[in-house]
């Protein structure tokens, strides 16, 4: 809630106002509704008050019900600043606030009431099952969208994008003309990235429901792979972060992932793993993954010069970072044409680190797999190979490069290093034929 209003309450205000919202007369809801309106704009502790004194209820009951537009209005004020506690939204959601703003959205008098709904919409939306319950409200929102100017918007557009987050509601969105509002907004060439980024969000999570791909693969007379695209273009972090999570959404079935290559997806993703913001390089990474689970495409994701970006991730300080490289370098690794590119990049000592001390089990066992597989060990002893060469290979890279390290160049160093792996995969190779009668 906004602190150019606050005020001191007075002792037995709030209560007496109170009381004279649950009175069924016209003219004490009138000011009762003036006089919790004007407390709600106090702050917190106003706020907190009337939220125990019971104010809720009562503002989204009777008063929200009103005949009269002003009162509704008022109730539409109180509801949007109360929704600006965090700490209320629970109890408000509890006490039924949000099929009051799905009835008082529809209204379009008094001047700024539609606006006002949707402020306190976009606040309570945070929750997860307040999204559900605002559902019935996005065919309003879509025509809202259609009508107002462009500083209106961005509140129903992020209402949208939070609606759109409950696997439950997204496939609804479609039907009700949320996606095509989606796209509207993103094909514009009037409506800024700020814009553009909370209806691209909204696209995104749409896609988390595969029932929805169609709607999206088929937009505009099938052009919707060749929008997702060139939208993949924009160079915005507003923007950029929810586009590959589109494409990585859309990249669970083959043909559609194959489409999205043709279309000209690697060009673009190879920007984003280039891009100075973090969130970008990610879910960039994230996209090139979902393409890797496909065979036909791993060759093809090498081929276009994306393994470096992955090897360069998998080192990563960030764990979330990190893991999605080395998931996406383990996949291409599967297709037998890369297997020599990876190493001659050192792709196989990310695979062989990770196969051994990733904190995933699955990453674990995925990249300990592409190691083995890189390094063509047989079936029989790759765990074993696997893990004394990643353990050798740390601890006699140690006392083999104590000397020179000043001297020697990067290149050199880079080869004594895959020398040095080399050389520990062979020694390794040979005590497990040695050993092998006794396991």
């Amino acid at each position: 809630a906004g602190s150019s209003g606050a005020r001191a309450t007075k002792k037995g205000e709030i209560e007496r106002a109170i009381a004279m919202g649950r009175s069924q007369l016209a003219k004490n809801q009138k000011q009762a509704a003036e006089k919790l309106e004007l407390i709600s704009r106090g702050g917190e502790e106003p706020c907190l008050k009337l939220a125990e004194e019971g104010a809720i209820s009562v503002v989204a009951g009777l008063l929200a019900e009103s005949k009269s537009g002003q009162v509704r209005f008022n109730s539409a004020k109180i509801l949007r600043n109360l929704a600006g506690n965090p700490q209320l939204l629970e109890q408000m959601l509890d006490e039924r606030v949000c099929p009051t703003l799905v009835s008082l959205v529809k209204f379009r008098k008094p001047s700024r009431m539609q606006e006002t709904v949707i402020e306190a919409m976009d606040k309570i939306a945070v929750l997860m099952d307040a999204k559900l319950e605002l559902l019935p409200a996005v065919p309003v929102l879509v025509e809202y969208l259609a009508r107002v100017e462009l500083e209106d918007q961005l509140r129903a557009l992020s209402t949208l994008a939070r609606i759109s987050q409950h696997g439950k509601c997204q496939y609804k969105m479609v039907k009700d003309g949320a996606l095509d509002t989606a796209f509207n907004v993103l094909l514009s060439e009037f409506h800024p990235n700020s814009h553009r980024g909370l209806a691209m969000k909204a696209v995104a999570e749409l896609c988390l429901n595969t029932a929805c791909h169609k709607y999206v693969t088929g937009y505009s007379n099938d052009k919707g792979i060749r929008i997702i695209v060139r939208l993949c273009q924009i160079q915005d972090v507003d923007v950029a972060p929810y586009a590959c999570k589109t494409v990585e959404r859309l990249a669970q079935d083959e043909d559609t992932a194959l489409d999205l290559v043709d279309e000209g997806v690697l060009a673009e993703l190879r920007w984003m793993l280039e891009h100075a913001e973090p969130i970008v390089n990610f879910t960039a990474l994230e996209a090139v993954g979902a393409l890797a689970e496909f065979f036909e495409l791993q060759r093809i994701l090498v081929e276009q010069k994306l393994l470096p970006f992955l090897i360069k991730f998998s080192s990563s300080p960030d764990q979330r970072m990190k893991q999605a490289a080395v998931r996406a370098l383990a996949l291409v690794s599967q297709h037998p044409v890369n297997r020599s590119r990876v190493i001659y990049n050192g792709g196989h000592e990310a695979l062989l680190y990770h196969g051994k001390f990733a904190a995933d089990k699955d990453l674990k066992g995925l990249a300990g797999d592409a190691a083995a597989e890189v390094l063509n060990l047989p079936a029989a002893k790759k765990k074993k190979t696997v893990i004394k060469a990643a353990q050798k290979f740390q601890e006699g890279l140690s006392d083999y490069v104590e000397e020179e390290d000043e001297e020697i160049s990067p290149a050199a160093k880079q080869w004594r290093n895959r020398q040095g792996l080399m050389n520990a995969l062979r020694k390794t190779g040979g005590e497990e034929e040695s050993s092998s009668d006794d396991d």
